[in-house]
């Protein structure tokens, strides 16, 4: 029988589906799309009823049901239930059987995707096992419709004489249509990994029109081939083939439907190499090519973009990995630079020039704690000027935020209002596309952070960068810890650990350089005063107090001392409970007073012992002072010694000068 298709805008599925997936979350919106969907299908499908209106070798709704479902849910079942309905009642099908029907239509397809899901189909069916996958949810979906919709209407005293027969006819119109249209479907409307119709338009375009032009020539006996005995089909298998190795599974689905429906119309009107002898013989030809053809041809598309997606993979990963390795060696190169300066002074402005060796960046800012007073300090940076020396709060900018949270933080723009309240007067960019911070961790504290920024937001960092950003960081770190431990190290070498003055050893290095300094001055040169202090009674005192208590006393004379004396003086501690002063410049007298200043600060200063009882500790002193040109440190301390000996036996608790 031969019918002219109607004019009908063929996108209107799609634009239907398309309408109702802009909601999310609208599952009754989305269900109603694909029930409009299914009736229009339901209709186009209803024009090749080869079997006298009994059934047709192409049901498009079964495809877009499967499609809809695996794509945006199994629950929009309902959209093909009420589509089936009403597309069964509107051809005044009654209504128990139009509902028996309708649940069947809904059962095949909602089974099919059930299966697809567990299986782990991937809709753009760009691998070869996606393809039998699919074939097989197909042919289960076909039977299960038929299997539920022919035992139903049995159920309900609908009877038939060739019941095997139209189920059969049913399940292999089903499941080529399945295959056909929700191919195209699952594959047009998911994102490709690589769509090749982008990457070669005009070769995706001539192989469509090929397809269709070779199916029209053959199957509507444009040559006649029929009559003269060698009506053939198979010629359209090459063009197919055509297309699946160039143009990949979304033209080849493509290309499969439109040979498809040329196909079926042809074989509508009484043309083409699929008329049999009878109805059912032309539906099982037609079927069976549409359904080998189409499966044929994604295979070979699957497989051939399978290949190309490992071939792409593997350049990606070769250029992935010859830019890891590029950075890997610029890291190498950047700790040798910064890992053997000791200097922070040094340390922190190459660790921010070296920096661009590594990743560049327009912004760069090192802050690190500053251990006196804990705050965060900006020590180095570029693209900033004036920064250094200020304070980054934690939690405000990248710096700030990474600090606080300990972890790598990116922002996005990164714009002068998120500056830190102490940078938003500086001369910089406005904006920065992408802002990075990464926290310094030394032994789980943070100690710090590095800022990078770019302007550009075509260089945004990518994730290779990031990661270098984090081993950068950690370089840093170590390096700091290293310069830090360097500059404590040499601190306790000159340093009595207990009290923070400098220890016998560093006086006895520098007191020669002082008194040589001295004697190079011009004109009459200064008196020298030595103060040899001696707390009374230490001994008894530990006993009394305990030896914490005793450390404490130390350390309040200590501050006693670097309260009273000059940043200019050299102040040590001289062994056990003796502490020395040389004071450049002050005469007999003036070292008298500023000792008696001292002792009488201390008698009034209390010491409190562990149990925060508080206990009091006098100290004797011994002055001397020297005017000669030629003034040796062993007799200055001599004489102040002899002093100290003196006021000792004096009674204590006094200062004599010698």
């Amino acid at each position: 029988m031969t019918r002219a298709l109607p004019r009908t805008d063929a996108r209107l599925p799609e634009r239907i589906l398309r309408l109702a997936g802009r909601a999310p979350g609208s599952i009754v919106l989305r269900a109603g799309g694909l029930a409009a969907a299914y009736v229009f299908l339901d209709r186009l499908a209803a024009l090749t009823d080869i079997l006298d209106g009994r059934t047709v070798p192409a049901w498009h709704p079964a495809g877009l049901a499967l499609a809809a479902m695996l794509l945006w849910g199994p629950a929009l079942w309902p959209g093909v239930l009420v589509g089936a309905l009403v597309a069964n009642v509107v051809v005044g099908i009654p209504a128990v059987p139009a509902a028996l029907l309708a649940v069947a239509s809904t059962a095949g397809p909602t089974a099919g995707v059930a299966l697809l899901r567990r299986a782990g189909l991937r809709p753009q069916l760009d691998r070869l096992i996606d393809v039998p996958l699919l074939v097989i949810a197909a042919v289960a979906a076909g039977a299960i419709a038929a299997t539920v919709g022919l035992a139903g209407l049995a159920a309900d005293g609908v009877t038939g004489s060739r019941l095997v027969l139209d189920w059969s006819i049913w399940t292999m119109a089903d499941a080529g249509s399945t295959f056909v249209i929700g191919s195209v479907l699952l594959s047009w409307f998911s994102r490709p990994v690589v769509d090749q119709i982008r990457d070669r338009p005009l070769e995706s375009a001539i192989a469509l029109v090929s397809a269709a032009a070779v199916a029209a020539v053959l199957f509507f006996d444009v040559f006649d081939l029929r009559a003269s005995g060698e009506a053939v089909a198979f010629p359209v298998i090459p063009v197919l083939v055509w297309v699946a190795f160039r143009v990949g599974p979304r033209g080849t689905a493509l290309a499969s439907m439109v040979v498809a429906v040329f196909a079926v119309a042809a074989t509508d009107r009484g043309l083409g190499p699929f008329v049999g002898t009878s109805h059912e013989a032309s539906v099982f030809y037609v079927v069976v090519f549409m359904g080998l053809t189409a499966a044929t041809a994604a295979a070979v598309a699957a497989a051939t973009s399978e290949r190309d997606g490992a071939a792409r993979a593997l350049a990606a990963e070769r250029r992935s990995l010859a830019e890891r390795a590029a950075i890997l060696r610029r890291l190498v190169s950047y700790s040798g630079r910064i890992s053997g300066v000791l200097s922070v002074e040094e340390l922190y402005p190459l660790c921010v020039a070296a920096l661009d060796g590594v990743i560049s960046a327009d912004l760069v800012g090192l802050t690190v704690i500053e251990r006196a007073s804990g705050a965060y300090v900006v020590r180095a940076e570029k693209g900033s000027a004036g920064s250094v020396g200020r304070t980054i709060e934690p939690g405000t900018g990248p710096a700030g935020r990474a600090i606080r949270d300990g972890r790598l933080v990116r922002m996005s723009p990164y714009r002068r209002p998120d500056f830190p309240p102490s940078m938003r007067d500086l001369n910089a960019a406005e904006e920065y596309a992408d802002a990075v911070g990464v926290p310094l961790v030394r032994e789980g504290a943070v100690i710090g952070s590095l800022t990078v920024a770019r302007i550009d937001p075509a260089t945004r960092f990518s994730d290779l960068e990031l990661e270098a950003l984090a081993l950068l960081a950690d370089e840093i770190t170590l390096a700091t810890a290293n310069a830090l431990l360097h500059g404590d190290v040499a601190e306790l070498a000159i340093h009595d650990p207990l009290t923070g003055l400098h220890n016998r050893r560093y006086f006895d290095d520098v007191l020669p350089q002082l008194l040589a300094t001295r004697a190079r001055l011009p004109g009459e040169l200064p008196p020298v005063s030595a103060i040899l202090f001696d707390l009374d009674h230490f001994g008894e005192f530990n006993m009394a107090h305990g030896h914490q208590a005793g450390d404490e006393a130390l350390r309040v004379f200590a501050a006693v001392l670097r309260r009273r004396l000059r940043a200019a003086d050299l102040v040590a501690r001289y062994g056990g409970e003796e502490f020395i002063a040389i004071l450049v410049g002050a005469n007999r007298a003036a070292a008298i007073t500023v000792a008696d200043e001292i002792r009488r600060s201390l008698a009034q200063t209390p010491v409190h012992d562990l149990d925060g009882v508080p206990a009091s500790i006098t100290v004797s002193a011994g002055c001397a002072t020297r005017a000669e040109a030629e003034l040796a440190g062993e007799q200055l301390i001599a004489s102040a010694d002899i002093a100290l000996v003196m006021a000792k036996r004096a009674g204590r608790n006094q200062v004599v000068g010698a």
